[in-house]
């Protein structure tokens, strides 16, 4: 990748693992365009004790005074630089953690579903699986996704029936392109852009199930 977004490790919010860091199962959280670090680890309480997670910051400000992962691209958009640079600054963050960490997953709401999903499509071997929540697949990137879909990586898609932030077109390519490419564990919520109780119990439930598959 000739452009790297580089991830601002002074701004990652942590949640260690129950007995640490060292050794446990990383999941990675990415925000949506105009949130922050700060956002999705409020979560991180429900979540498994097993697990340390880490909220990590887009790399582009936004005019809010939030963060994005990449610009907002029109429907039919193939211009992968943004995305792709975001997706090269996380996985050079990832190379320089001092930690070991059994396996790492990534959940990602809104553009940080998209980012997530591109995450796997790029290092397909990286992660062990992958939470899209209320977002969308990218249209473009695929170099990898023949391979990706060989490995069958788990992942859970879920998106809200009232959603009027991400397009009808994006929703149905995810929906078209999720079954073919993941083991995929696919929701929907009667919400809007947002994450409810029942799709975080949901999420849960999966997390639950992908650390009792490392184990067995």
């Amino acid at each position: 990748m000739a452009n790297t977004h580089r991830i601002d490790d002074s701004a990652v919010q942590w949640r260690d693992a129950e007995g640490g860091r060292q050794g446990s199962h990383l999941l990675l959280m990415l925000h949506g365009v105009g949130s922050n670090e700060h956002d999705l680890i409020g979560l991180a309480p429900y979540l498994p004790t097993q697990l340390t997670v880490a909220s990590l910051p887009g790399p582009l400000p936004w005019p809010n005074g939030g963060r994005s992962w990449f610009d907002v691209t029109p429907d039919h958009s193939t211009d992968t630089s943004k995305i792709s640079a975001s997706v090269a600054g996380i996985l050079d963050w990832l190379d320089a953690r001092p930690e070991h960490f059994e396996s790492v997953g990534v959940l990602g709401f809104s553009q940080g579903a998209a980012t997530a999903l591109q995450l796997v499509r790029t290092d397909i071997d990286r992660f062990a699986y992958v939470v899209a929540l209320s977002g969308f697949v990218y249209n473009g990137g695929g170099e990898n996704d023949a391979a990706l879909a060989a490995r069958r990586l788990p992942g859970f898609v879920a998106f809200g029936t009232a959603d009027q932030v991400i397009t009808a077109e994006k929703t149905r390519a995810t929906l078209d392109w999720a079954p073919d490419h993941l083991d995929l564990e696919l929701h929907d919520y009667p919400m809007g852009h947002t994450i409810i109780e029942p799709e975080l119990e949901d999420v849960v439930a999966f997390l639950q199930r992908q650390l009792a598959r490392t184990r067995a």
